[in-house]
């Protein structure tokens, strides 16, 4: 078993935009190996919100690097996995838990993420602190396709991350049209009702 924990990450954008584009990140560009995404559980208990979803992904792709001689891992289609998250709302963390459920037997893939606000004046960033547990059961070869598969994890994390910034522009820029949008009809109207009363 190994665990690797990936260098902090900051995201310009405040911990509710980030919060909810991670909840809303597929699709995206840098997603073309998500098959699909569907949420099974949802819950509030307290000030907590707890939400399960099951994730396909494609899993020849991932696996691709794996040595020709584990060909039951290369052959590897569809990779299921569950995403746990937790909001709590009177820390502000959002913490997700994301694992394959299947070919289990085979290996085992968990990765844990926590998004806060960055500790600034201001809050108007995003520290994320990401961790991956790997685990393999394929003999004397276990060491050797855990170093692949965290490889191929690392490699994906600029993807990974320019996905969840690419919704978070989106999502930014439709709010910023929006209050530009309603400021400009406010706008209007107090310069007619001037005009209206000066008349």
């Amino acid at each position: 078993m190994k665990i690797w924990h990936s260098p902090l990450q900051i995201f310009k954008y405040t911990f509710d935009d980030v919060a909810s584009a991670v909840w809303n990140r597929y699709p995206n560009d840098y997603s073309t190996h998500i098959i699909s995404e569907d949420i099974l559980e949802s819950r509030i208990e307290g000030n907590k919100i707890f939400i399960k979803k099951l994730i396909i992904k494609k899993g020849s792709k991932y696996l691709k690097m794996i040595p020709f001689g584990m060909s039951s891992l290369r052959s590897l289609k569809i990779v299921p996995c569950i995403e746990e998250s937790i909001y709590d709302r009177d820390s502000k963390t959002l913490k997700t838990y994301t694992r394959n459920v299947s070919y289990n037997d085979k290996f085992m893939m968990e990765e844990r993420c926590v998004y806060s606000p960055s500790v600034d004046e201001y809050k108007t960033s995003t520290d994320l602190k990401r961790s991956i547990l790997t685990h393999v059961n394929y003999g004397k070869f276990s060491n050797l396709i855990q170093k692949v598969l965290l490889m191929q994890y690392k490699k994906r994390l600029k993807g990974t991350d320019s996905g969840l910034i690419q919704v978070l522009t989106e999502r930014t820029n439709v709010s910023s049209e929006r209050v530009n949008f309603f400021k400009d009809s406010l706008s209007s109207k107090i310069e007619n009702a001037r005009k209206y009363i000066n008349y």
